[in-house]
């Protein structure tokens, strides 16, 4: 896009130091084309990116969210499993069927590396 909006909107003692004028004599309609085409893409590029970076913080948030709730609503067994896991151990061998595990788990709440991963 720089090169092509660089040969479309230079001045004519530009492009003759350049050397351009019979590149341009020949192909000056797809220069702009070129232009054209290459400013859209950047344009769609740069959108596609500004809506990554707007829903990335928004499932950021209701995530931070989610977790929040979830810890408000932990009964002391699950909050001693989550403490453990956080201060003290790193992995911890618990079964299954203990109900506090079954509700973490379908909380899809889950300790990895020291932060809180779902």
């Amino acid at each position: 896009m720089i090169v092509s909006a660089t040969l479309l909107f230079a001045t004519p003692d530009f492009i003759i130091r350049l050397k351009m004028v019979e590149f341009m004599k020949y192909y000056g309609k797809w220069v702009g084309i070129a232009f054209l085409v290459s400013s859209a893409l950047l344009i769609i590029v740069l959108l596609a990116w500004i809506w990554r970076e707007i829903e990335g913080k928004w499932q950021d948030r209701k995530y931070k969210k989610y977790i929040l709730t979830n810890i408000k609503s932990m009964d002391f067994d699950e909050q001693a499993i989550m403490r453990e896991l956080l201060f003290n151990a790193s992995t911890l061998a618990l079964p299954f069927t203990n109900p506090s595990v079954a509700s973490l788990s379908s909380k899809r709440l889950s300790i990895r590396w020291g932060t809180m991963e779902g």
